[in-house]
């Protein structure tokens, strides 16, 4: 065998080891992943939930009492708050979100797969920017005693935290997704030696 020939399977050895761990790793994160599901999707409809008996008791209470509580207005404000934000990790991890579908099928399959990186590698760059930023931002707040409306006193970097956490699961979930596109596309276009 020649030189080169060696150094060709040094290369391809290389690139097997390193997409043999890229997929171990991608195994592991879907696990993790899965486990998060059935957490995230039972807090968020018990927010829901928790939020409809709220409104409608402030219903009840402002129409049939004349009156209705500030504390549980601001309570339900914030579990709007989380709720819309904590089920973003889940709606992109199955695929029910605002997408770029009706481009995807026009293009041919090579690219299409890589506007698919292209675009797992975007959102988890701007959702980790937003994490940081959101920690950040929690830290400031709480680091400056600033709280919610006179009702509550909620310190509102805790109130707020869902951000960055709900962010960061984002970022970690279009960083896999990128990862099992680039292996899986990897895989499918290696150059076929012989």
């Amino acid at each position: 065998m020649t030189d080169s020939g060696m150094e060709a399977d040094s290369v391809k050895g290389r690139r097997t080891r390193v997409k043999s761990r890229a997929a171990v790793l991608s195994r592991w994160v879907d696990r993790m992943e899965l486990a998060l599901e059935k957490p995230i999707l039972g807090i968020s409809m018990a927010l829901v939930a928790a939020t409809i008996v709220i409104a409608f008791e402030q219903v009840v209470e402002r129409y049939g009492f004349g009156r209705s509580s500030s504390l549980l207005f601001e309570i339900n404000g914030w579990m709007l708050v989380w709720y819309s934000y904590l089920p973003l990790y889940l709606l992109y991890r199955w695929n029910n979100h605002i997408s770029i579908e009706m481009i995807l099928v026009k293009l041919p399959p090579k690219r299409r797969e890589r506007l698919q990186i292209t675009n797992d590698l975007i959102v988890a760059g701007v959702a980790a920017t937003l994490a940081y930023g959101g920690v950040l931002n929690c830290v400031l707040l709480i680091s400056v005693g600033f709280t919610s409306a006179s009702s509550l006193h909620a310190p509102m970097g805790v109130v707020t935290a869902v951000i960055p956490l709900s962010m960061a699961m984002l970022a970690f979930c279009a960083s896999n997704s990128a990862v099992k596109r680039i292996v899986h596309s990897g895989a499918a276009h290696e150059p076929r030696s012989g």
